[in-house]
């Protein structure tokens, strides 16, 4: 959390990374940034990184609400759901932000 913290804001960190470089990506990343600021509670969703690991970012004091949070969001902005295997695939394979961000992406995309 201390680590999130010190990264501060930056306004529009997701339009200024090369890394979330279509809408989706963006409105991803701002989604999952938003979980995790409420669960861990952070005072403003933190800036990502595309290389931050996926693990500690989705772990928190209450275990499931941040994927809890994104499966929801990703299902009411695209209609779309996310299975819950889909976090343990991340969570066990030690995928990137980025990585799961993709795999969301293509799960849209595939819709």
């Amino acid at each position: 959390m201390d680590q999130l913290e010190a990264r501060g804001q930056i306004d529009n960190w997701v339009m200024k990374n090369n890394w979330f470089n279509t809408p989706e990506k963006q409105q991803i990343a701002l989604i999952i940034s938003e979980a995790i600021g409420l669960e861990k509670p952070l005072e403003a969703p933190p800036p990502l990184h595309p290389q931050d690991p996926f693990g500690p970012l989705f772990w928190g004091p209450f275990d499931d609400l941040t994927p809890l949070t994104v499966r929801l969001e990703i299902q009411k902005k695209w209609n779309l759901h996310i299975p819950g295997d889909s976090i343990s695939l991340a969570w066990e394979g030690d995928w990137t932000i980025l990585q799961f961000i993709e795999y969301c992406e293509n799960s849209i995309n595939d819709a």
